[in-house]
């Protein structure tokens, strides 16, 4: 008995996986689907307002035609007749047809990587779907890209102000693909999900031209740089004198733009600057305790950038002495207590014994900070205080730097590094 009811389960599961692949084949013709994240402007167009998902098909990304057009403002037209698409926005015209790969625009016959499908299986019923490079041609929008280890995602960048940077032989600019970013800069040394909750390429091989640039769906969306060569194209550059009244660190908003700058206020010049698009921000999609542990490395590549051009020696990084950092942080911010000393009454260097036992050290030194909600504010306000400075620029070996947030804590950030030998 035991053996019959396997046996039709068996059948049951045959038969209904003949019926799927059944459907799957007349409603996508064994099309390979996978799934990918739509970011329009920073804006992730998700399920609820597209009504069915954006799609890598055959290695071919498309979108609901309707839901993405009506998004841009454009109005769309089904005919059931020869079962065509028209869309109608500011200064065009488009026609598509299910099953080409071709269509017009404003008469002029354009082709698409891929023809354009009406789907009707489970969510995707009565929609069709269009290659997003057609938003090149509508729109005159950057199409980006970038991988993930969960799902990839698209970006398209319609609007954006016309700020760059040129960092020695580096340039970048705001609303370029990250394959425009590769051409101009190469691969990055590294790569890190840090501030706003973004994709930042950090070049850091050359202390003279530390550069991190923040991405989203494959659109460059800011970038950070503190490198004796830098000129932005609204007239920024490292070494301009600042008006005493000028603070240490401060934003202003144009053009859509955060712009942000970074001053040595004890010699009265400007040193640094951050530039990033409003509203590309995946905050919220993280924990910002990991976006903060993400950001430890590129502390360090700071903290070498001024100590190089000060002719000092360039530090490892440490993450020992990050995690160590970490743990003071987290320790300071629970006790709502800006100290260096921390649980058990403990020291900077014995914390880090705590997580690399024996080693032999010969000097060290730690600052703490608390209010800095990322490393860039966070390293900009230690080289700004003379007693923090001299920590930075000592004679030493390694560093790690740690940073914590409680939303609730009295600091709500909290950070510590420690430079040692």
């Amino acid at each position: 008995m035991k053996k019959r009811i396997i046996l039709i389960a068996l059948l049951f599961c045959v038969i209904f996986a003949s019926v799927k692949v059944f459907a799957l084949e007349k409603a996508e013709n064994a099309d390979t689907v996978e799934a990918v994240y739509l970011k329009v402007n920073g804006r992730l167009l998700s399920d609820w307002y597209l009504k069915s998902a954006p799609l890598i098909v055959n290695d071919c990304t498309v979108v609901p035609l309707r839901s993405v057009m009506e998004y841009m403002g454009c109005k769309v037209e089904w005919s059931e007749k020869d079962a065509s698409v028209k869309v109608e926005g500011s200064g065009f015209t488009a026609l598509f047809k299910v099953g080409s790969d071709e269509y017009t625009l404003n008469g002029e016959k354009k082709t698409l990587p891929c023809e354009v499908k009406k789907y009707f299986e489970d969510d995707y019923a009565g929609i069709v779907y269009v290659s997003v490079r057609v938003m090149q041609d509508l729109f005159s929008a950057k199409i980006g890209y970038e991988e993930d280890k969960f799902i990839p995602s698209v970006g398209v960048c319609t609007e954006s102000a016309d700020y760059s940077v040129k960092v020695g032989d580096y340039f970048v600019k705001l609303g370029e693909t990250t394959d425009e970013l590769r051409f101009f800069c190469k691969e990055p040394s590294y790569k890190i999900t840090g501030e706003n909750g973004l994709k930042w390429y950090v070049y850091s091989d050359y202390y003279t031209a530390l550069l991190a640039v923040a991405t989203d769906g494959g659109i460059v969306c800011g970038f950070y740089t503190d490198s004796p060569y830098f000129e932005t194209s609204d007239g920024l550059k490292y070494g301009d004198k600042i008006n005493s009244g000028e603070k240490e660190y401060e934003t202003q908003r144009k053009d859509g733009v955060a712009i942000s700058k970074f001053n040595e206020k004890s010699e009265n010049y400007l040193y640094g600057v951050m530039y990033l698009a409003e509203g590309y921000d995946n905050s919220g999609f993280f924990d910002m305790n990991y976006l903060l542990s993400q950001q430890s490395r590129l502390g360090t590549d700071i903290l070498n950038s001024f100590r190089y051009r000060k002719g000092k020696n360039v530090l490892l990084h440490d993450e020992n002495a990050a995690q160590s950092c970490v743990g003071h942080a987290k320790y300071m911010s629970e006790t709502e207590n800006l100290t260096h000393t921390g649980e058990y009454s403990s020291t900077g260097i014995q914390r880090y014994l705590y997580y690399n036992p024996g080693y032999k050290w010969t000097s060290w030194g730690e600052n703490i900070c608390a209010g800095a909600k990322n490393v860039f504010i966070c390293m900009n306000g230690w080289r700004n205080s003379e007693r923090h400075r001299k920590i930075m620029l000592s004679d030493n070996s390694f560093a790690g730097l740690g940073m914590y947030y409680d939303g609730n804590s009295k600091y709500k950030y909290t950070a510590a590094m420690l430079i040692f030998k």
